[in-house]
């Protein structure tokens, strides 16, 4: 907002100083703007930003207004800031399901080695039949 509330001064000042421009000064504005518009390449690239690209008269303002040696990114605020939080964002929310995924997994497999582990308890075998080595031959061999 102070950027457009600058523009605006700008140009009203400029807007009011010409009224008060002799008609010799104007003639010599004139030819310095011819001169300077000659002297420009045929195709300067325009670098407009936000706003101003929809205004043209804000545009000139607030390129003039810049013109004091600071440059878009002084006013603006470091730029690297907002990179690393659209970069952080995304990372972390990656983290945050890569973790929330390994918690899931681990429960599962809980789950399922507490699930084996009532089976076994609550099975009608005794517990020292498990440790027999011919108790899976008994198994294999079962027709249940």
């Amino acid at each position: 907002m102070n950027e457009l509330h600058t523009a605006y001064s700008i140009r009203n000042a400029l807007d009011e100083s010409t009224s008060r421009l002799t008609e010799a000064q104007a003639s010599r504005l004139s030819q310095a703007r011819a001169r300077a518009l000659s002297a420009m390449p045929a195709q300067a690239p325009a670098r407009v930003h936000g706003f101003a690209q929809m205004q043209p008269d804000l545009a000139r303002g607030a390129r003039a207004s810049r013109a004091g040696g600071r440059s878009r990114r002084a006013q603006d605020g470091p730029p690297w800031i907002m990179r690393l939080a659209l970069t952080a964002a995304p990372l972390a929310l990656v983290a945050v399901g890569a973790l929330a995924l390994l918690r899931w997994s681990d429960d599962q497999r809980l789950e399922a080695l507490a699930e084996l582990d009532k089976a076994v308890l609550l099975d009608d075998v005794p517990l020292a039949g498990y440790a027999d080595a011919g108790f899976g031959v008994f198994l294999k061999h079962t027709d249940q």
